[in-house]
């Protein structure tokens, strides 16, 4: 009986309550397509660093860690892969010889990281090979020595960058909304190669409007930058014994993940040549890096790693980069604090909203409390209808806030343009896939009713505080 009168009396006065619903659905909705935009940058960052960076577990000489020294390597690889291999969970391995070197070309050079690698093998464990760009060359041919896979953050540090619009540049910038009177005047500059950013970009201020170049800046940059092909680099290092060596690598191909500090610090060649030059023995390993069927398995893995060689330093992706535990551990709570202060300013336009309800029915009260309706009924039935005006815009908000992630989540969406730059310097990509898993629904739900239970208390009270003698006198 209660629940009925309730349910009719929010649809007495339609208008005001469409709106308090209205305000409930666009607060979920922008609530939680905010938590599924973080979840999918988080987890999509959290899975390229561990496809491509830092695999499940890393496996190092003890020492080796402490400052990178190749002097601390791993000697027995094979009867390791032999142990691991039996475990349950176990899905690949690889094997690679880590040194710091100095990359040098004719335009410039940089420091990094030189991963000595098996090119097959290692698209097993991570998935470098995926972004090798198509314009600038390939992964690793086994025919040829000497192959060296950079990335292009490192290709620009060694100026093997150049700029070009091409018919595929336009194309590109047209679906990013270039306009339209401004691309004949790009194509003049149509296959003109500039081999500075600065002579690049000073062209185009001269024939394109300046706010134009400004605003599209950072796609200009990505659509029209290419490499001079098959380029000679001299890499050099020091060799097992301490002595500066080096030679002659020719560029195979070039790659971009979605992390820069990562792309900036990494070179790959092949193990053999590396081997080779260097003098350590192709069995010996600096870094041994594992994928299992689920990252979650990774510590009591690493454990029985760690009992059969305790001279070993096993570290599982956790250990090596806790940050990603923390963004995972504190972003679930950053989520629903967003939420919860949606919610709460939500609760005071519902609560102004019953009171004027309450106030506007003043004299019906009163004849209900005068009939012999008690005021723990009225409390009921007056908290129903703050409840059920929340729930309401509540469920058309989340059944709403499906359908729209899920066609995000397969859309995407694309901030290159906005902050491409600024994401992607941060380890983060510019293409977002926005996802949200079921535990937010049911968290949103039990936090909306939390919220429509104290938003209703305090207009339950003062409904029950009218005086029913007063309040049948009244004109409301």
């Amino acid at each position: 009986m209660i629940l009925s009168i309730a349910w009719k009396n929010i649809w007495r006065n339609k208008l005001r309550s469409l709106v308090v619903i209205f305000a409930v659905i666009i607060g979920i909705l922008s609530g939680s397509i905010g938590v599924s935009i973080m979840e999918g940058m988080m987890k999509s960052r959290a899975k390229a660093q561990l496809n491509n960076e830092i695999s499940h577990i890393q496996i190092h000489n003890s020492n080796f860690k402490f400052n990178n020294e190749a002097k601390y390597y791993i000697d027995n690889y094979d009867s390791i892969k032999t142990f691991i291999s039996k475990l349950d969970g176990y899905k690949s391995s690889t094997d690679r010889l880590v040194i710091s070197g100095l990359i040098n070309s004719t335009g410039g050079n940089t420091a990094a990281f030189i991963y000595g690698i098996y090119p097959d093998i290692e698209k097993q464990v991570t998935e470098i090979y995926l972004f090798v760009k198509d314009s600038s060359g390939g992964y690793f041919n086994q025919d040829k020595k000497n192959q060296i896979l950079i990335s292009e953050t490192t290709a620009k540090k060694l100026r093997l960058d150049r700029y070009v619009i091409t018919d595929k540049t336009i194309e590109l910038l047209s679906i990013n909304n270039f306009p339209v009177d401004e691309t004949p005047k790009l194509k003049t500059l149509l296959n003109i190669e500039y081999r500075t950013h600065k002579d690049f970009f000073n062209e185009l201020r001269n024939t394109l409007d300046s706010k134009i170049v400004k605003e599209y800046e950072f796609l200009l940059l990505k659509y029209a930058v290419t490499f001079k092909h098959r380029a000679n680099l001299v890499v050099t290092f020091q060799d097992i014994n301490g002595k500066i060596t080096g030679d002659r690598f020719r560029i195979t191909g070039i790659y971009k993940t979605g992390n820069r500090m990562f792309d900036e610090m990494s070179v790959f060649v092949n193990k053999k040549d590396l081997s080779r030059l260097s003098g350590y023995k192709e069995t010996y390993s600096h870094e041994i890096a594992v994928m299992l069927s689920d990252k979650d398995i990774a510590k009591p893995f690493a454990e029985k790693i760690k009992n059969k060689f305790p001279n070993l330093k096993v570290e599982t992706w956790g250990e090596i980069e806790p940050m990603l535990i923390m963004f995972s551990e504190y972003m679930v709570i950053y989520n629903y604090l967003i939420i919860l202060i949606i919610l709460a300013a939500l609760a005071f336009g519902i609560i102004n909203t019953m009171l004027m309800a309450i106030m506007e029915r003043t004299k019906e009260l009163g004849m209900l409390a005068a009939v012999g309706m008690n005021k723990n009924r009225i409390f009921k039935m007056i908290m129903l209808e703050t409840i059920f005006l929340t729930i309401t815009g509540a469920i058309v908000g989340l059944v709403s806030n499906y359908f729209i992630i899920d066609w995000l989540s397969r859309k995407g969406i694309d901030l290159t343009k906005q902050m491409g730059e600024a994401l992607e310097a941060m380890g983060f990509d510019s293409l977002i896939y926005p996802e949200m898993g079921v535990e937010y629904y049911f968290g949103i739900t039990l936090l909306v009713i939390f919220v429509a239970i104290l938003s209703s208390i305090y207009p339950a009270i003062k409904a029950i505080k009218l005086n029913p003698a007063d309040a049948v006198r009244t004109d409301a």
